[in-house]
């Protein structure tokens, strides 16, 4: 997380990370929940879900490497307060 460090103190992000059932492919791109981006930046970030979209429909290679469902999760975080 030090690389976080180099952001101004009152930055945004903006993330979008893929989920899918585990073990049905091997990354990349990789399955990462939202629950793991709260787990691993939840302690100095507020991660607020802004949207979620099946992107299945839109991934036809992805489906032909053996994916059912594919969730593109698009999240705010935004630094929590120092007290």
């Amino acid at each position: 997380m030090a690389h976080l460090a180099r952001l101004a103190p009152h930055a945004r992000i903006l993330l979008v990370t893929m989920e899918y059932p585990e073990g049905e492919m091997e990354g990349p791109p990789f399955s990462v929940p939202p629950a793991e981006v709260e787990r691993l930046y939840g302690r100095h970030w507020r991660v607020r879900p802004l949207a979620t979209v099946d992107a299945l429909a839109e991934s036809p290679n992805l489906r032909e490497r053996g994916l059912t469902a594919l969730a593109e999760h698009v999240l705010a975080l935004e630094p929590r307060a120092h007290t």
